[in-house]
């Protein structure tokens, strides 16, 4: 799955990159017990980097600070909501074009009809459909929080000294 050799794994999970306990065995050799989350969301971050780990890179990679490996997490998770979210936005402009095609419609149908029942089973769809719409923007609002909250804390993270950063694990 993450592309690298047994001792590299017992490295990452020694050095905190994985999230994993080590496990006693009666009479035999411990065990890392590895979180598979931990270890899925290295291979995306690895992935959207494009970047591997080789083994000759072993000086660099015990190098590399909690916050690097922080913000390839953070890269990966943004790129995923992003993708995530682009059939959102997309929906939301058609859903806008619709909405302002449905206004002009119904202006339409208000000096041709007069009161009819037809209009008012157009006004509720009306009423559906930009209830549909404001769910959406909401949607995608909360989306930008989440990023921008996601950015402030990779910021925050990158200020911290590596001894700071050290302490708060």
């Amino acid at each position: 799955m993450l592309g690298v050799s047994e001792p590299t794994v017992r490295r990452y999970c020694r050095d905190g990159i994985l999230s994993a306990n080590m496990v006693p065995a009666d009479g035999k050799q411990d065990y890392w017990a590895i979180d598979p989350d931990s270890c899925e969301q290295l291979s995306r971050a690895r992935r959207a980097s494009g970047a591997a780990i080789k083994p000759s890179d072993h000086d660099r990679t015990l190098m590399l600070s909690g916050s690097e490996h922080f913000a390839d997490i953070v890269r990966s998770l943004l790129a995923e909501q992003q993708r995530a979210l682009a059939p959102a936005a997309e929906e939301v402009q058609a859903r806008s074009a619709a909405d302002a095609r449905h206004d002009q419609l119904l202006a339409q149908l208000t000096t041709r009809l007069g009161e009819q029942p037809q209009l008012h089973e157009l006004i509720a769809k009306l009423a559906r459909a930009r209830a549909e719409l404001d769910q959406a923007r909401a949607q995608v609002a909360e989306r930008d929080r989440e990023i921008r909250d996601l950015k402030e804390e990779l910021t925050l993270e990158r200020g911290k000294t590596w001894w700071q950063r050290l302490r708060s694990r």
